[in-house]
Parts: structure tokens; C-alpha cells; sequence
């Protein structure tokens, strides 16, 4: 299916502007995150367009093989999802605990 042996997608693939990776401040903020690589849906999505120029479309015509490799990235993209929820979880159980006692507090004061 990659006769010139493409390495796939894996999570720490540079964003690329013709031809020249962006610059991104160096914030570790959830949104730099995200726009300083390629997401998994956005290399699939990338990879399922039908005409890119200098490349043949040879996907397409690999029938069920092609329809087997759909399923198998939409559960990568699934399973990083997954996995970013399990690593940030502790992030956001803290906010939520934080909402809880800001509630609380906020019905204590107006009880008096």
C-alpha cells in the first residue's frame, strides 16, 4: 500500500507550511500542543484525499485491504484520545475538585 516505505503517522510529526516547519512559542499550553504537531485525524484525513500533486492515489483501489486499513486508523486515533484522557486525567479531576469547593464555598457565603 506504501511502496515508498512512509514510516505512517506517529505523534511528534512537525507541522510543515510550504515546505518549512512553523514557529510556535516554546508555552506548553494544551492549544501550542496541539498546533505544534500533525494529529493522527489530520495525517489520515491527509492521507485518505483523493488528488495530492506528485503522488499517485493507490489507496483507493486496494478494496477490502483499504477498508481494513480505515477501520485500523480510526482505532489509533480512538486509542490516542484514550490515552491523552489517562494521562491528563489527574488535570482534570484538580479542576473539577476545584469547581466542587468554589461551589461550596460561594453556598456557604450566601447562606449567611
Amino acid at each position: 500500500m506504501f511502496p515508498r516505505g512512509e514510516d505512517g503517522w506517529h505523534p511528534n510529526i512537525p507541522i510543515h507550511n510550504n515546505e518549512e516547519v512553523l514557529e510556535i512559542s516554546d508555552n506548553d499550553d494544551e492549544a501550542n500542543a496541539k498546533s505544534k504537531y500533525v494529529t493522527a485525524m489530520n495525517y489520515f484525513a491527509y492521507r485518505l484525499q483523493v488528488s495530492r500533486l506528485n503522488e499517485p492515489v493507490t489507496l483507493h483501489y486496494y478494496g477490502r485491504l483499504f477498508q481494513q486499513w480505515i477501520v485500523d486508523m480510526y482505532t489509533v486515533m480512538e486509542q490516542t484520545r484514550l490515552n491523552y484522557l489517562r494521562f491528563n486525567q489527574n488535570k482534570y479531576v484538580q479542576n473539577y475538585i476545584m469547581d466542587c469547593k468554589m461551589q461550596c464555598i460561594q453556598e456557604i457565603v450566601q447562606q449567611m
